[in-house]
């Protein structure tokens, strides 16, 4: 079986190249705050204090390569709360995710848009949560573009969906534009097809039903599909 992999994510996390097995999968997913990237294919989890030896513990018997530098990072600490803050800030995620269970959003759905809004709510500690608004949202999603090193893009809408759903349905505010968002960059993805020259080979090599088949989906564009 493939090796696992373990390399630098995104600022605090660890990113986790896991071949797939259901085995392997089923462990990956007993790691508190760890997260599925859907589109570059890889999870990644929280990079804690041990989390490496933790992951090493988790697939034991495993050949576990670790990146050069990869040790025990410290995810990047949020302003510290006072008591109330923290009580206050607890009560909106307890919210949050019973408006998130009432809508039977997943499990994991509802930890990322709980993960997004403490750390947004952290970074304004030092305003009521009544007081936020576009600017600060445009504010924090900048800050995860550009002065963290960078996330994706699909992380960074992640983050935005999660504070839109926030404010309006714990909040109960609408937010409109968020204007003057440094945006994260999106990966170049080239598609995989093939040339005219290729498919007319492949219909000549092809007879009967199946022939007529592939040439009305051809024909029809029903192979994007």
């Amino acid at each position: 079986m493939e090796p696992i992999r373990v390399s630098p994510g995104e600022p605090g996390r660890l990113k986790v190249l896991l071949p797939y097995s259901p085995e392997r999968v089923a462990k990956i997913k007993t790691v508190p705050g760890r997260r599925w990237h859907k589109e570059e294919k890889y999870w990644s989890v929280p990079a804690y204090d041990k989390a490496v030896e933790k992951l090493q513990q988790l697939f034991a018997g495993e050949q576990v390569l670790v990146s050069p530098g990869v040790g025990q990072p410290q995810a990047p600490r949020e302003p510290e709360l006072s008591q109330a803050q923290a009580e206050q800030v607890s009560d909106l995620l307890k919210r949050l995710r019973g408006a998130a269970r009432a809508r039977h959003f997943s499990p994991s759905t509802e930890s990322t848009y709980a993960s997004w809004t403490d750390r947004f709510l952290r970074r304004h500690a030092g305003k009521r949560p009544e007081q936020l608004g576009e600017a600060e949202i445009a504010a924090f999603l900048s800050h995860l573009a550009g002065d963290r090193g960078g996330v994706a893009a699909s992380t960074q809408n992640q983050a935005l969906h999660s504070l839109l759903f926030f404010f309006k349905e714990v909040l109960k505010k609408e937010i409109g534009l968020v204007n003057g968002v440094v945006r994260a960059n999106r990966p170049a993805r080239l598609p995989v097809v093939l040339s005219r020259e290729e498919v007319v080979a492949i219909l000549g090599k092809m007879h009967g039903p199946p022939r007529l088949m592939a040439m009305l989906l051809y024909g029809a564009g029903l192979r994007l599909m």
